[in-house]
This record gives structure tokens, C-alpha cells and sequence, in this order.
């Protein structure tokens, strides 16, 4: 398989082993290396990331809404990034107003970006509610290029009936203006074409139960050539949509006309059996219990490839189609890594062998289908836009399959939008699908991926014209949207009362009221699974302003979804039990969602209103079923106040003033089963900046100018929770600590980057720590932390070393994922992409050896950032520097030795200034003194005679030099010049000497006593 699926596992070569590939020059690297990659496909990358095993984390830091929103983390290699903002992206053709949206892309579609938003601008969009249970198919068409008959009338009147001035600076504002008037008066621009299946019959036998199902003919030469090149190449899916699909099967098993394939996105992404879903399992029924079965014989891994080469019998309607498991890497049989697929091997003709069909290729052809029915709409409301022409032009040139592909090129690149209900928001379900909607030429516009329940939202707050593929431009409410006005109205009137109220009593003057948000509840069943959401709305819009939204804010409280079950297996048979989802599951779903919004969202009221989208049918058993919980709810009330009216007690009166009001008395509103689609395409119009509010500001020039804004801003919470898990023995079944929850349900998105550090001495603390018997696997276990910090610091240095690699090359980290929140089999984890080798890297020197191993080297640490989307996607980055223990070791110690060294070197450099300034001070001060005594004996009361400031200044003067100054002071006075004590030395002789001369002269020499007599 591998040719036929280069497109599907184009991932680098690089990843092609559990460890990051990463070959080290010559010399350490400047800059860290940094690995960005998407679990669901690159998963088994890993070159390094900083931790203590998980030491680091914190459940209730990270997992709700603290630390930091996500950044702009991109893709893996084959997506697009997200565009920035500013001039360098522009707008699409066609309006004035196209250059005022430039900078309004919605930046959390990751596969979006300025340059497909320009491709596509003439094109419509696709939304397709996939996962519906009738797969309703609506568009958007482009904002200018093209008219029909009635709006180009309008514009004519508008043009003739608006005046414009054309003052210094004002002409653009007027042109742009009146844009904007003709815009709203278009109306609704859009459309629902219906369901994607039922052509003729919304209601017909086609109905819920089948929703996406991919129909081919059988024993048919056309359709079996036309699905083969397909598969081979990759193109030709309109021969297939004309030649091989049958859009009528009223059916979900194979007959012996048609192969079905049972709701193919439901297996989007799946690695094994183990890891499809509960909704698949219960959708595919008879297959996946033939799949299990077939491989539940042995534990060897030929069992999966008898399921491959298994014989069809022709008289069986069942085995046309089977499960199987295959590798994507070229291998025969799978490894149990993320190249692994889940795969349907169906038998297209009795004489050929079977071929092997992934559940992408078929969702590509049900896109195409899609994309396929919103031409065809599209022509009929506009006949006389520039791609009908076209395909006037391409189908009189072309015939047969030339004539398919020229028109596939026509549809193949429309944009496209998928609604992603909660309970299918999976990492590697969403990467698969991507690939699968994607456009058909190379570099396509990705899809826009969006939350379903509030794609129902926008849907249900839609003018009713806009359910309809007529080119009706009435702009009246929904029902929900003037329930929610004269809602707000009543509760600011009462809110302005009270305040009048309480200033009048206070004699102050009345405060504004806080703004009503209304809460509303939406509720979502199919087939394969149940939501329940709550929402706020806010910034309320008239169609004025912006007839598509209504409110200009979404902010999403919680949301609580689960899946259908999977029936039962006795005997080694699959029982097809229809467990209904509705009535075993809205219950829990509403309690889980009435507890959370209480601890969420304290201050919100009982809901304004509960809206049901889907299928009428079960829009019908909804209604049934939430009327009976909702008096259950009053019911209970009641029993409460009356307990509180039996005892006066005060604590019971709090409890019941904490009611929260939820009862029977909260409206149930229905909406048309078109509603997720036709919100989801306006939706996606806002993601490309077709939907944006125009707003005057005013300029630092004084003058108003218009400036766009999103028509809506939506905030989402995760309907999916995100966990980390650790192995420091190699990965061993039976080591791996307790999922660590990272991303929380109902946890503000997009979320992250999260920081997940590790270290190779913290891994061999943990190591330790185990075999010495103090924990078994869990850092949990040790019960005081610093046991382990102290532990790991006292493995650091060179004696740490061989403890330290063996650590790090033992590491594994994983990342989990799960969309329900019981503890039950729909609950379970599923792990993302392979495990990873975070602290290990590639050795260009060394082969792999028989291990497959041995070329790994380990390194000292590493950084992981892992950041949510709003629909489920995990993005990760990965960064090292490059360092191997040993050369981090030695790169430890040489920094210590430079570190002393450098405090040495500053202590003699900071030192020797001081003792030069020491010195230098001492000479200044003795050479003054010098002069001083100089002036004083050989100049005494001279006016340089005890004058300090000048003998400073002379010694200043001749620094230097002062061999000068003392032979002119010499030359000039005639005197040596010496030292002051020298002076005094002299002095003192003198003294001495002239004190001995009198003595002598008074010395009596006739020893008489002075009478004179002899």
C-alpha cells in the first residue's frame, strides 16, 4: 500500500522510528533544535522535553481555566499556518468591503490561512453536518461575483436612490456605506440544500438510520475501473460519484447490487479495533464482531493478515465487506504503532480480488458528494456566475470521464466546513478527516473545523428563510431570537426597576444594571451519540447590523456528551441491540450538565430556553423525554420547599432560596432539521471574513471611518479531556502512572501550550526510588517530593552518569484522550499517536543494531508543549538543545570551572583597581606634603606657604613627572627638595647642634662662682 497511500502517511522520514531522528554536527548547536508535530500522526517523535516524570504538573492549575490561552502552535508539515493579521493578507475580490476583513480570519482554524482565503473567495462554502443523522448539506455563496436576477434589480434601485458625497475623504465611506446597505438588504445569503443523500426524498426510506453510508455498485466494469483508479491515483471522484455510487440504497447492509460501507467517518483515525469507537462498533455491527472474532483466535500477529486474505463467499450479502487492520508503512503486517489503519476490504466484482479502501477515501467521496449537491444548488439560484458558464464550456468539450474530471476541477475546491459534535472530537478522528475533506488540487483550502452545538446555535438564531434553497431574502426572526429579545427586555426593565428602587430608598443616584445573558440549552441527539450544551449569549444585533448573527457573542458554559453503545456479544456473535441513546443517556446528560453549570456559571438563572436540533423524530423523543425531566425536576423543588415549610429552619430556607430553577416551565423550542448545517456555513462564512459587522469609528483626524469586526465571537470550552502519562522502565505493561489530566472538560479553548519539562537525573531518581523499594511506579507513592529532588540532585555530576542514561533511554511518555466523562467503557483513555522517547536522540555514528535501539543516544533534557484546539486537536512541540548526559556533563563542569574562574578573575581585576587606587592616593598625599614642607622652610610666609589647594594642584599638574617639579622648585629656591620628615630631621640636628655651641659658651672656665675674685 505503499504508493496508494504517500498522501495519507506523508510524514518525514525522520519519524519513522519511535525516537526523533536528529543527527549532531560537528559542534554543539547555537540554537535548540525544536521539532513541531501533531500527535495523531507524528505521535512516535520525540527529541526531547523537561519534567520530573510528571513531578511538575497540576490538575488544578492547568486543567480548567488558569495559566496561559493557546498560542499560535502550528501543525505538522502539511498544513497550513495560521495567518497573522496586517496588510500582508488579502482580501477576497469582489466588495469594498473585501479589504476591511483582512485581519478578521478566525485564528483557531489551524488549516486556514490569508492565501486560501484569497483561492477560494469566489467559490462557495460546503457545510456539511457529517455526523448528522441525514448529513444536511448547506453553502454560502461568495460575497461578490456573482447575483441573481433579483439582487442585481435591488442594486440598481440602491445605486439610483443612494446619493453619495464625495468630500476630501469621505468617498470611500460613502461608497462602503452603501455596500453595506445593499448587503443587508440582500437578506440571508445562506442556502440548505438538504440532505445529502435523500435527492429526491428528505423522508423517505433513505432516512436517519443510514446517514453517511457510501453505497457501490457491485459486478459492475464501470464502477469497479472507476473506484480502482480512485484508489490507485487519487483523482477521479466525480466517475465515481457518476459511475459507482449509489445515492438511493435504502439499505446499510451489502447486497447483492450494492456495497455498503456503514458510516465510514465514525472509523476516521482508528489504529485498531480496540481504539474504534462505541458509536462505530454499534454502527457497523456484524463486521466489527467478524473482525474481532477473526482475530481473537490467536495472539500472534497473523491473525490480523488471515483477515486480510480471507476468501468472499458470493452467496453471503455480508462478505462483500470486511474490517481489517493494515500498515500504511509498506509492512504486511501491522506493528501496533501509529502507521496502523483500520480498513475496510471490500469485493467490488466477483472475478477481481478485493481492495482495500480506508475510511478517508471513502469520506472523500462522500465530501465530494457534498461539494457536488452545492454546485448543482448553487447554478440553479445563480445561472449566470462566472463557474456556470464554465461548466456550460467544459461539458460541450468534454465527454465520458474527461467530462467528470473537468468538472470535478469546477467543485473539487470548494471550501469546506464540518460540524464536530463532542462526543467525536478526537485527535486522530480529526486529522484523518481533514485529510479526507481536504480540496482536490495540491495545496486546497483545508476544511473549517467547528463545534456542532454551536453551528446549532447559529442555525436556530437564523431567520426561517434561510432553511430553504429558495431565493427568499425575508430577514423575519426565529423564534428563538425574539424569545431571547422580549426575554432580555423584560429582565433589563425589571433590573432598571429595582435599581430606581433602591436609589430612591438609598438617595443616590440609580446604577446601571449588569447585562442579562441569557442561558440557553442545547440539545443534539443521533444515532451515534448525544450532546448537551449550555451557552450564554450576549451583544445582541439587529438585523440592521448583521442579519446572519443575531448576537454577536457565544461563550459556551459546559458541555456533556457521550455515544451510543455497542450492543452486546454472546457466544462469540454480535447481537445488534438499538441501544437508544436518548433514553438511556439524556438523563445523566442533563444532570452532569445542570451540576456543572451551577459550579461554572453561579450567577445565570434557569434557562431561557431549551432547543432541540436533529431529525424531527427525534427532536420528538428529545421533547419527550426532557418533559418528563424536567418535571422530575419540579417535582423535586416542591418536595424541598415543602420540607422547608415543615421545619423552619434556616439553613433549609438558604437551600431553597439556591434553587436554581430549572422545572417544566422552561420553553422547549424545536428547530428545522437543516439547522446545523445552515449555522455551520455561516459560521465558516465568518472564519473566511465573508459574515463581518461594519462599525463607524472615529479617526485622530476627527473623521469616521468604517472598520470591520467579527459578526460573532465564539468562546468554546473542551468537550475532551487531555492526560500524560509516564513509564520509566521501557515501556513495560503494568509501569505506566495514572493519567495525569493536563486539559480538563470545560476547559476554556484553544488551551496551551502546557509545559512538560523532563529530566534524565529526575527519571533516575524515580528508577531508584522504585528499586529500593520506596514506590513502585507512581512518584505519588514516595509521599514527600523533596525525597526526590534531593535524590536526583545527588545524581547529578559525572558518578550520575551511567544511572542517568540508562534512565533516559528507559523513558516513555504518552499522551491520552477521551470524550466522555462516566468511568465506563465509553470513558476509556485512548492513547494519541506512539509512545515516545522524549530524552533519547538519533546518533549519526552508531546503527541500529539488533534492538533497533542502539543508535539512540540519551539526552540530559527536554521540553514538551502540548496545546488543545476547540474541536479536539493536540498540537505538541518538542525542544532540545542537542546535548548527549555525557556532553551536558561535561558542559556542566566546564561552565563550573568557568564560573570560579570568572569569580577569580573579577576578584583580581576588581582588587587590583583598588590596591592602584590605594597606592596612588598614598603618593598623591606624601607629595603634597612635600611641597608643603618645601614651601614652608625655603619660602616661609610666602603666600604658597601652607597653601594645600596648590600643592595638590602642582603634584596633580606633574603626575608623572614630579622629577621635573622638583628640579625646577630646586633651580628656582636654590634648596633640595625633600621629604617632609627629612625636614624635620634636619631641624632636630640643627637644634642639637646649636644647643652644644651654647653650652660651651656658658661654661665657667676658672671654676670660680662669678665674684671675680682669683
Amino acid at each position: 500500500h505503499e504508493a496508494r497511500y504517500s498522501t495519507l502517511s506523508s510524514i518525514t522520514a525522520a519519524t519513522r522510528h519511535p525516537s526523533f531522528s536528529y543527527i549532531p554536527h560537528s559542534r554543539p548547536p547555537l540554537s535548540p533544535f525544536i521539532a513541531t508535530m501533531s500527535l495523531a500522526t507524528a505521535g512516535g517523535a520525540a527529541s526531547a522535553g523537561l519534567s520530573s516524570g510528571g513531578a511538575g504538573l497540576s490538575v488544578a492549575a492547568m486543567a480548567h481555566n488558569t495559566g496561559p490561552h493557546a498560542a499560535a502552535v502550528a501543525h505538522h508539515h502539511h498544513h497550513g499556518s495560521i495567518p497573522g493579521a496586517g496588510s500582508s493578507y488579502a482580501a477576497a475580490p469582489g466588495t469594498s468591503y473585501a479589504a476591511l476583513g483582512a485581519d478578521l480570519l478566525d485564528k483557531t482554524q489551524s488549516f486556514l490561512s490569508g492565501k486560501h482565503v484569497r483561492q477560494t473567495a469566489t467559490l462557495p462554502i460546503a457545510a456539511v453536518d457529517l455526523y448528522g443523522d441525514k448529513c444536511h448539506v448547506a453553502y454560502f455563496p461568495p460575497v461578490g461575483g456573482c447575483e441573481s436576477r433579483e439582487e442585481r434589480e435591488r442594486r440598481k434601485k440602491a445605486k439610483a436612490t443612494t446619493t453619495t458625497t464625495t468630500t476630501e475623504g469621505g468617498g470611500d465611506s460613502a461608497a462602503a456605506a452603501m455596500e453595506e446597505a445593499i448587503r443587508r438588504q440582500t437578506g440571508v445569503r445562506v442556502r440548505s440544500v438538504g440532505g445529502m443523500w435523500a435527492n429526491r426524498d428528505d423522508n423517505g426510506a433513505v432516512g436517519s438510520r443510514r446517514g453517511g453510508n457510501v453505497a457501490w455498485k457491485r459486478d459492475d466494469d464501470a464502477s469497479y475501473r472507476a473506484v480502482k483508479r480512485y484508489l490507485a491515483k487519487g483523482t477521479g471522484r466525480g466517475a465515481v460519484l457518476r459511475r459507482s455510487l449509489l445515492p438511493d440504497a435504502k439499505d446499510a447492509r451489502s447486497t447483492a447490487e450494492a456495497i455498503v460501507l456503514p458510516r465510514p467517518h465514525l472509523l476516521l483515525g482508528a489504529r485498531s479495533l480496540e481504539d474504534v469507537s462505541s458509536a462505530a462498533r454499534a454502527a457497523l455491527g456484524p463486521l466489527f464482531a467478524a473482525a474481532v472474532a477473526a482475530t481473537a483466535d490467536d495472539d500472534d500477529d497473523a491473525a490480523t493478515s488471515r483477515v486480510i486474505d480471507r476468501e468472499f463467499r458470493d452467496d453471503d450479502p455480508d462478505s462483500p465487506v470486511s474490517l481489517a487492520v493494515i500498515a500504511l508503512d509498506g509492512g504486511a503486517i501491522p506493528k501496533g504503532d501509529d502507521f496502523d489503519r483500520v480498513a475496510f476490504r471490500i469485493k467490488l466484482s466477483s472475478k477481481k480480488k478485493a481492495v482495500t479502501v480506508l475510511p478517508e477515501e471513502a469520506v472523500g467521496i462522500a465530501a465530494s458528494l457534498a461539494r457536488k449537491r452545492v454546485m448543482d444548488a448553487y447554478f440553479a439560484e445563480f445561472p449566470e456566475c462566472d463557474l456556470a458558464e464554465e461548466r456550460n464550456k467544459s461539458r460541450a468539450d468534454a465527454a465520458g470521464d474527461d467530462g467528470d474530471d473537468e468538472e470535478e476541477e469546477l467543485y473539487g475546491d470548494f471550501p469546506p466546513a464540518v460540524a464536530i459534535p463532542g462526543w467525536a472530537a478526537m485527535d486522530p478522528s480529526l486529522e484523518a478527516l481533514v485529510d479526507a475533506t481536504r480540496g482536490s488540487s495540491p495545496g486546497a483550502c483545508g476544511p473549517s473545523l467547528h463545534p456542532r452545538s454551536v453551528a446549532a446555535c447559529v442555525g436556530a438564531l437564523l431567520p426561517q428563510s434561510s432553511h430553504s434553497n429558495s431565493n427568499s431574502n425575508s430577514n423575519s426572526p426565529s423564534k428563538l431570537t425574539k424569545l431571547l429579545a422580549e426575554t432580555i427586555r423584560t429582565k433589563r426593565a425589571d433590573a432598571a426597576k429595582e435599581a430606581a428602587l433602591l436609589a430612591a430608598r438609598t438617595k443616590t443616584d440609580p446604577v446601571e444594571p449588569e447585562p442579562f445573558l441569557p442561558l440557553l440549552v442545547l440539545v443534539g441527539a443521533t444515532t451515534d451519540g448525544l450532546e448537551v450544551t449550555a451557552m450564554q449569549l450576549s451583544k445582541p444585533q439587529g438585523g440592521d447590523e448583521e442579519v446572519h448573527c443575531p448576537f454577536g457573542g457565544i461563550s459556551v458554559v459546559s458541555s456533556v456528551c457521550c455515544c451510543r453503545g455497542a450492543g452486546t456479544m454472546e457466544g462469540g456473535k454480535h447481537t445488534d441491540v438499538d441501544v437508544d441513546v436518548v433514553e438511556e443517556k439524556l438523563e445523566w446528560a442533563m444532570d452532569r450538565l445542570r451540576s456543572q453549570v451551577g459550579l461554572i456559571a453561579p450567577e445565570s438563572e434557569e434557562p431561557t430556553a431549551i432547543v432541540t436540533y436533529g431529525t424531527i423524530a427525534t427532536q420528538l423523543k428529545v421533547a419527550t423525554k426532557l418533559k418528563a425531566i424536567l418535571a422530575g425536576y419540579g417535582k423535586e423543588a416542591r418536595n424541598k420547599k415543602n420540607d422547608n415549610d415543615k421545619h423552619d429552619d434556616e439553613e433549609d430556607q438558604d437551600d431553597d432560596d439556591d434553587w436554581d430553577g430549572w422545572d417544566q416551565d422552561i420553553p422547549l423550542l424545536s428547530t428545522h432539521e437543516s439547522c446545523t448545517s445552515v449555522g455551520l456555513a455561516v459560521l465558516a462564512a465568518a472564519s473566511h471574513s465573508r459574515v463581518k459587522l461594519v462599525v463607524s469609528v472615529k479617526g485622530t483626524d476627527g473623521k469616521h471611518r468604517p472598520k470591520p469586526k467579527p459578526a460573532v465571537d465564539v468562546k468554546s470550552v473542551a468537550a475532551c479531556q487531555v492526560a500524560v502519562s509516564f513509564n520509566y522502565f521501557g515501556g513495560e505493561e503494568g509501569k505506566w502512572t495514572e493519567p495525569k489530566t493536563v486539559f480538563d472538560f470545560d476547559r476554556r479553548v484553544p488551551a496551551g501550550p502546557y509545559r512538560v519539562e523532563f529530566s534524565a537525573a529526575e527519571c533516575a531518581a524515580h528508577v531508584k526510588c522504585a528499586r529500593s523499594g520506596k514506590a513502585s511506579n507512581d512518584f505519588r507513592e514516595i509521599g514527600d517530593e523533596t525525597v526526590l529532588m534531593d535524590m536526583a540532585k545527588s545524581l547529578e555530576g559525572a558518578r550520575g552518569i551511567p544511572e542517568r542514561e540508562e534512565a533516559a533511554l528507559r523513558l516513555r511518555f504518552r499522551v491520552l484522550q477521551r470524550t466522555t466523562r462516566d468511568d465506563e467503557e465509553n470513558g476509556r483513555w485512548i492513547r494519541i499517536g506512539d509512545d515516545m522517547s522524549p530524552l533519547t536522540m538519533e546518533h549519526s555514528q552508531k546503527d541500529e543494531g539488533e534492538s533497533g535501539r542502539d543508535h539512540l543516544v540519551a539526552c540530559e533534557s527536554a521540553v514538551m508543549e502540548i496545546s488543545l484546539s476547540p474541536v479536539g486537536l493536540i498540537t505538541t512541540a518538542l525542544t532540545t538543545n542537542g546535548e548527549t548526559i555525557v556532553q551536558a556533563t561535561k558542559s556542566a563542569r566546564n561552565s563550573k570551572l568557568l564560573k570560579y574562574a570568572g569569580i577569580f578573575g573579577s576578584l583580581l581585576f576588581v582588587g587590583g583597581f583598588l590596591v592602584k587606587s590605594f597606592v596612588e592616593e598614598r603618593v598623591f598625599e606624601r607629595d603634597t606634603q612635600r611641597v608643603l614642607a618645601y614651601y614652608k622652610h625655603v619660602a616661609p610666609n610666602s603666600f604658597h606657604d601652607g597653601d594645600e589647594r596648590h600643592a595638590r594642584y602642582m603634584v596633580w599638574k606633574y603626575k608623572g613627572k614630579k622629577d621635573a617639579l622638583w628640579r625646577r622648585l630646586e633651580a628656582k629656591y636654590g634648596f633640595p627638595v625633600k621629604h617632609a620628615w627629612e625636614w624635620d630631621d634636619d631641624e632636630e640636628g640643627e637644634r642639637e647642634a646649636k644647643g652644644g655651641e651654647e653650652e660651651e659658651e656658658t661654661e665657667d672656665l676658672d671654676g670660680s662662682d662669678g665674684s671675680g675674685e682669683l
